[in-house]
């Protein structure tokens, strides 16, 4: 591949707004490889980014490269680098941790103390700096298209939530919310065998999860959630319930659907500072179990592009509109004219 010396960027300015650049490709250091991005997709973060016109932990100053879920091809090696090749397909990890600290000795990855952030999906060019090449760049199968791989790192983010709390066969399982992590929640859950049910706001999308296997699907403005889920539980309430919103309300209603030694995951992150109000009474005597989550680790990575590999992960609902550059400032400001759970970009 002839490597430009030039290339398009959506570059973030500030608050709503983001503007598609030319320039230069960039060059490589010690243990870099530079990749051509093939797919990229939107994502929540993204958009709580560039309505905020930044990001604490992933934007340092602006204007910046912004996206992070990415699959590309390998097209330059820096000296130095090792275990990858030019022509190699792979997804681009956001993150990179140190593998010294406290944390990573307890391969606590996604907790380290000096993890590593990456932004630039939305551009045609990414040199991926030596610690994420050593850390957390994964290739892919030649059978896995990229508008399937693409969605390695959201997949991830799932799975390792799901491993905080091990569902069993026939358990029920509560979904808050229907954005693509709760489509995606339902998929991994279905694999469990779980049964599922979805509260949402969004009936088109709560239709696209309901495709996607879900036992039962509700738009929680027209029914009583917490009756709903008893009269689906034979009055007992939900083993699990997931809150994949991120808003104090929606964690304090999850608490609310679980039977006595059920599970709380909290997925949605929710502001610095956000409260939330909980009956200590119940959690003591009904032994509820609350638990965060947060980002993801490299082996689920790995786990994460098998099940893609397999088919094992319905996503064409996931990249059925594809979209280039120039479309994300109308994305995210909402004025694509087709809504979709994710936008496919192909830079």
């Amino acid at each position: 591949m002839t490597i430009p010396k030039t290339q398009k960027a959506a570059m973030l300015f500030g608050p709503n707004d983001v503007r598609v650049q030319e320039v230069p490709v960039p060059s490589l250091q010690q243990g870099e490889v530079l990749v051509r991005i093939m797919s990229a997709t939107t994502c929540g973060t993204d958009l709580k980014t560039f309505k905020r016109g930044g990001h604490p932990q992933i934007i340092k100053s602006l204007p910046s490269p912004l996206g992070h879920e990415m699959t590309g091809i390998i097209v330059r090696l820096a000296e130095g680098v090792q275990g990858f090749g030019v022509d190699d397909r792979v997804v681009i990890a956001n993150s990179a941790p140190c593998l010294q600290c406290f944390y990573c000795e307890k391969e606590q990855f996604n907790l380290c103390e000096d993890i590593h952030f990456i932004n630039g999906a939305y551009s045609q060019f990414l040199a991926v700096p030596e610690r994420f090449v050593r850390t957390n760049l994964h290739k892919i199968p030649e059978a896995l298209a990229y508008e399937k791989a693409v969605l390695t790192e959201p997949l991830a983010c799932v799975l390792f939530a799901c491993q905080k709390i091990p569902v069993e066969p026939g358990e029920t399982v509560v979904v808050i919310g229907d954005g693509p992590m709760s489509f995606l929640f339902n998929q991994v859950l279905q694999m469990q065998k779980a049964r599922t049910i979805v509260f949402g706001l969004d009936t088109q999308r709560l239709e696209w999860i309901k495709q996607s296997g879900a036992d039962h699907v509700f738009d929680s403005s027209q029914v009583d959630v917490v009756k709903t889920v008893q009269g689906l539980t034979e009055g007992h309430g939900a083993a699990v319930a997931i809150e994949a919103v991120g808003l104090p309300q929606t964690w304090e209603q999850a608490v609310q659907l679980v039977c006595k030694g059920g599970r709380v995951l909290c997925y949605g992150g929710c502001a610095k500072g956000t409260e939330m109000k909980l009956d200590t009474y119940r959690l003591h005597y009904d032994e509820i179990s609350i638990l965060g989550t947060f980002h993801y680790t490299p082996s689920v990575m790995d786990e994460a592009i098998r099940l893609l590999a397999e088919g094992r992960v319905n996503t064409a609902i996931l990249t059925a509109e594809q979209r280039t550059l120039n479309d994300l400032q109308n994305i995210f400001l909402g004025k694509d004219p087709k809504p979709a759970l994710k936008y496919l970009i192909r830079p």
